[in-house]
């Protein structure tokens, strides 16, 4: 009977350190959508609001808003450099984890560049990476609108490749962004 209870307790601990390793590697626990009724990005949830893209930017507008060059670690795409100073009017403001994604990592990093050394660097780390749905508003004014995107990272915001060209002073203000390689205005309706 005690050889049960040794083997029955010590079952119980690995389980539980199984558990708790999985969460410490970033497992998060699936959650069904959040905000159904929210669209995804371009359209959005107040028809007072609208949103549309704007084709042949430069030529437009081009002379007024200028895109800033990417500092030297980023693509073209990502305005990870500006974002925090510069998208005021548009904030994520939810994430639902839908799926957890397990990389195995390697803490060795095996160098083929040509140079002498076989191992060093960081290399990468085993983890959970959590999948979901991130939630927008925009803000004109007093007014708001909600959107989505589905296949997002809970470790790289989308708000990163946001860029707003322009701050309103305003309901009557036009806001013009850029999501992606694609321009945008956002207006109320009158």
């Amino acid at each position: 009977m005690k050889v049960i209870k040794i083997i029955l307790f010590t079952i119980a601990t690995l389980f539980t350190i199984y558990i708790i390793t999985f969460f410490l590697l970033g497992y998060k626990i699936p959650q069904e959508d959040k905000h159904p009724e929210w669209p995804e990005f371009p359209k959005h949830s107040n028809p007072k609001i609208v949103v549309e893209e704007i084709k042949n930017f430069e030529l437009k507008y081009g002379s007024k808003y200028r895109i800033p060059e990417p500092k030297t670690e980023t693509d073209e795409y990502s305005f990870t450099d500006y974002y925090k100073e510069n998208v005021i009017n548009i904030k994520s403001v939810d994430f639902a984890v839908t799926k957890n994604e397990f990389i195995l990592g390697s803490q060795f990093q095996l160098n083929l560049g040509g140079g002498n050394s076989f191992g060093g660097g960081k290399g990468y780390p085993t983890e959970f990476e959590s999948k979901g749905i991130e939630y927008f508003q925009i803000t004109i004014s007093n007014e708001k609108t909600f959107f989505k995107f589905k296949r997002s990272f809970l470790k790289y915001s989308r708000l990163s490749n946001f860029y707003q060209y322009n701050n309103l002073d305003d309901q009557n203000d036009t806001l013009f962004f850029r999501y992606f390689n694609k321009d945008y205005k956002a207006y109320i309706k009158h």
